[in-house]
């Protein structure tokens, strides 16, 4: 009888241990599977880098994934009324830097077919000129508000507006 008994409770067990281990698998499955396909529908992260510092750009639009964009830009001001200025030397470069944050795979990880920035300074907007992913920061002291619209329309098709800050001192 003990030995029924005990052949009964290692029966028991390997099924259990067996059970959790096919859904702690599962679960870690499902999780990469959510992982990676949110970290696909949505544009990339925009960073700009300034000397040595590297600040995240506001994300305020896009469509992704989507052969036909039809974005319009938003009014700077309003979008970036709340946010931190970004501190930066005059006549300085700074650059452009595609990234995916931890969720967006390196592997899926691509860069826009073209960048156009916007500049707002004393109510005048400026189309700038990129060279490289880099754009030259003015010389005239004061507050400046950038638009940064990127677009993919190669394989990933899509469109991202962003918006950052910059104090020139």
């Amino acid at each position: 009888m003990k030995r029924k008994l005990f052949i009964l409770i290692v029966f028991l067990v390997m099924v259990l241990i067996g059970c959790s281990d096919n859904e702690v698998g599962k679960r870690e499955e499902n999780k990469n599977k959510t992982e990676q396909s949110t970290s696909t529908t949505r544009p990339p992260d925009l960073l700009i880098s300034v000397g040595n510092l590297t600040v995240p750009t506001k994300l305020t639009s896009n469509c992704w994934m989507e052969s036909d964009c039809s974005l319009q830009p938003k009014n700077l001001e309003e979008l970036l009324k709340n946010e931190q200025e970004i501190k930066a030397e005059a006549g300085r470069n700074f650059s452009f830097i595609i990234s995916g944050g931890s969720n967006y795979p390196r592997d899926q990880l691509v860069e826009p077919d073209s960048i156009e920035v916007t500049r707002l300074f004393n109510k005048e907007e400026t189309e700038e000129t990129v060279t490289s992913k880099q754009i030259t920061i003015p010389t005239e002291t004061g507050t400046y508000l950038y638009r940064v619209h990127a677009k993919w329309t190669g394989d990933i098709q899509g469109e991202a507006y962003y918006v950052f800050k910059l104090f020139v001192r």
